[in-house]
């Protein structure tokens, strides 16, 4: 609870290192049809997960769109540089207590003409274990495909985290999570990005 800054971002790269290897691990991995359909992901979400949780309030250096006090970014491709993407990784900065255990990300276009579609992620129970003030950075197979899929249709596409809540028996999708959420971020991963990382850490050994 008390390490410097440094550490923390020491914390932050590591946890962004990870994440990109398990993508690629998965990508690379045979598909079985449980994995290639997600039909197992209620029961085993965290088997498609890479999930890191630290004490801190701020978004690592890297994250490429973030946002606070707001829950939406605007996802922006066409002027990417030309490098196949394989991945998302997200990034919250919680909070006190959280009641919600997942969230629907909903996608829509920047031209206000409504919802594309949607896809809901769990989040792994171990955030609660690090103090008040935490940053959560994971990687979801599940929601890193569908986000895929969008983006091979649209190049500007708005993103937006609804949490999920129970109340009298129903589940509620609520934009505005109690403030526990005080913002939240989406990074890339390309091709060029996993390769350079991969020769950075060849070149430090």
């Amino acid at each position: 609870m008390n390490m410097d800054k440094p550490s923390l971002e020491a914390i932050g790269l590591n946890a962004r290192i990870n994440v990109m290897k398990f993508a690629n691990q998965h990508l690379c991995a045979p598909k079985q049809d449980d994995f290639q359909n997600y039909n197992d992901y209620e029961k085993n979400y965290d088997s498609y997960q890479a999930f890191y949780c630290y004490p801190g309030s701020r978004f690592p250096e890297w994250l490429e769109y973030k946002q606070s006090a707001k829950y939406s970014v605007i996802i922006n491709l066409s002027s990417a540089p030309p490098s196949p993407v394989y991945g998302f990784i997200w990034c919250f900065v919680l909070v006190g207590e959280v009641n919600a255990h997942e969230f629907d990300i909903v996608i829509s276009d920047c031209e206000g003409k409504g919802i594309t579609d949607r896809v809901r992620m769990k989040l792994n129970h171990q955030y609660r274990l690090v103090g008040p003030h935490r940053v959560v950075v994971m990687y979801d197979q599940r929601c890193s495909d569908f986000l895929n899929n969008i983006a091979t249709g649209l190049t500007r596409f708005k993103i937006m985290v609804a949490w999920q809540v129970k109340e009298s028996g129903r589940s509620l999708s609520l934009p505005k999570p109690f403030n526990t959420l005080l913002g939240f971020g989406v990074s890339i991963i390309r091709t060029s990005t996993y390769s350079s990382f991969v020769q950075q850490i060849k070149e430090a050994r």
